[in-house]
């Protein structure tokens, strides 16, 4: 096993997170809106600094059009006490969507607050708590698997669990695949590198289990507060011939509730029928909508070739 260093780290959940922050911008408000309101999506981590974007909330029965609130005044405190303003930085040329960014990393176990003032829309504010970091004592491989066969790989993993307090968690199993392909053109070989999610089914039973995505799956510490906990992790095997490298990567999320309970009800809302009734999507932002929540990531990788 090995511990990515923090380079290491940004790029691969740059590449995990590609596709479900895409989804989470796109906050969907707990009911259907007559008056527009600020809402706020900013989910931070250990490994960069904080990135908030702005949108307004629309009704559901509007057609999408999401276009980031650029004039905004976005103001970060750290334990009460006021630390930056935060900078729009536009991701597109058209300047029709972008984020507020700090210029620091958040500390685990300290508390953050943002206050964000319009002109138009008014004030809104929200505050959450940098979980404390857990490490994963250590990661063991079992098996590679063997997907010729169908047998699935087998990971272990083994993490302490803190006491006299519920803690929630999110697991990430992912590859990292290098392969030799040739120019056709010039008839150079290059390196070509692929990452993918892979879906991990643990043997054990788990409090407040759901499969948030291919390669992600949420639970609580139910069934194991204050204890050191084995995970056994069953992933689909890849076929090793084909490539020159592939790593395997495990991150251990310790998130808070609110994060939690956003994931999940984003994903049920998701997985709604258009015939059922409208389910709302959690948010602990105070007069505005979204979420402002935490985690604290510690990652793995094992080699498989």
């Amino acid at each position: 096993m090995s511990i990515p260093s923090g380079q290491q780290c940004r790029v691969f959940l740059l590449v995990l997170l590609t596709g479900l922050s895409s989804c989470e911008k796109e906050y969907i408000p707990p009911e259907t809106m007559v008056d527009t309101q600020l809402t706020v999506n900013c989910l931070f981590d250990n490994y960069s600094s904080f990135r908030l974007y702005l949108t307004r909330s629309s009704s559901i029965l509007a057609p999408m059009n999401i276009v980031s609130v650029a004039d905004a005044r976005v103001y970060l405190y750290e334990e009460d006490t006021f630390r930056e303003v935060l900078v729009y930085v536009p991701s597109d040329t058209a300047n029709t969507f972008g984020a507020y960014q700090s210029s620091f990393t958040p500390v685990f176990g300290k508390k953050y607050s943002i206050r964000v003032e319009h002109p138009h829309y008014g004030i809104v504010t929200a505050n959450e708590r940098m979980p404390v970091l857990i490490r994963m004592d250590s990661v063991r491989l079992v098996s590679k698997g063997d997907a010729s066969q169908n047998q699935d790989g087998i990971v272990e993993i083994f993490f302490s669990d803190i006491a006299a307090e519920k803690n929630m968690y999110r697991l990430n199993t992912w590859l990292q695949m290098q392969r030799a392909v040739v120019n056709e053109t010039t008839g150079d070989t290059v390196i070509s590198t692929t990452s993918d999610g892979r879906k991990a089914t643990p043997e054990e039973e788990l409090s407040d289990f759901f499969q948030e995505s291919s390669w992600s799956i949420l639970f609580s510490d139910g069934t194991f507060n204050g204890r050191q906990m084995k995970l056994t992790l069953h992933f689909k095997a890849v076929r090793l011939s084909r490539y020159e490298e592939v790593n395997l990567y495990v991150d251990l999320l310790h998130i808070s509730q609110a994060y939690y309970d956003y994931i999940k009800t984003l994903k049920q809302q998701r997985s709604s029928n258009e015939d059922d009734d409208f389910l709302p999507v959690y948010g602990n932002v105070k007069n505005g909508y979204g979420i402002f929540a935490g985690s604290a990531i510690h990652s793995a990788m094992i080699k498989l070739k």
